[in-house]
């Protein structure tokens, strides 16, 4: 339930699992307790989505955050190949997308760049934009398949491509002081901060217990235990 909760796609994570399991469980009788650990997941998530959106009246996030991938390709698209674009497929994307911005906010690795220019266009506008989307992929599909790379290799290749620590510390930017929610920093000198992010860093270079900052590295051991679990 957590991990459904805390993250809005872990749903899409959980529910497979548990259906692999009730169906690869060894004693038949564990079969209806884990269908109902599925049943009252699903029933937990979704209602407490309903709850918030409904009763609390807090607003569903963005269908552009579902999008991310689609947009990162047309902003890769219209930098590589923007003088082929015509006037109606132009059109198409403007109601959708800051055509001129997303090609200039264009960053590989990450699609926030992207995804902030987001309209929230109606239905018909967004099938639109994705025939468009379906025409520029049968001209150039190799740009898709590149700019569909440099967003997700982290993923699936060991190598450093961030610092780790980002994801753990905190910087000294005049961002963090927030103040309608007042936070701020106890440590005003910032030596605390500055030392926990020289020994993350430090931890990031040892011999192959460092790898285990890798996101690649940790996919791939994920599905190397995925398939020595399903070969027991």
């Amino acid at each position: 339930m957590l991990c459904c909760l805390l993250r809005k796609n872990g749903i899409y994570a959980v529910v497979p699992m548990l259906l692999a399991s009730a169906f690869t469980v060894s004693e038949k009788r564990l079969r209806r307790p884990v269908l109902a650990v599925l049943l009252a997941v699903c029933i937990g998530s979704f209602g407490f989505d309903t709850f918030t959106e409904k009763v609390l009246d807090i607003p569903a996030g963005s269908v552009g955050e579902a999008l991310s991938v689609p947009m990162q390709q047309t902003a890769r698209y219209i930098r590589d190949y923007g003088n082929e674009v015509t006037d109606d497929e132009r059109t198409a994307i403007e109601k959708v997308l800051d055509y001129d911005a997303i090609a200039q906010s264009y960053m590989p690795e990450l699609s926030d760049g992207v995804k902030q220019y987001y309209k929230n266009p109606g239905k018909g506008d967004l099938a639109r934009y994705m025939l468009v989307w379906a025409k520029m992929l049968l001209k150039h599909p190799v740009c898709y398949f590149e700019a569909t790379h440099a967003n997700s290799h982290g993923y699936y290749t060991i190598t450093k491509c961030r610092a780790i620590n980002d994801y753990y510390t905190f910087n000294n930017d005049i961002c963090m002081e927030m103040s309608e929610m007042n936070v701020h920093y106890l440590d005003k000198s910032g030596y605390l901060r500055y030392a926990f992010v020289q020994a993350l860093s430090a931890f990031e270079k040892l011999p192959l217990v460092g790898l285990t900052t890798s996101i690649g590295f940790m996919a791939w051991l994920t599905a190397v235990l995925g398939l020595w679990l399903a070969r027991c």
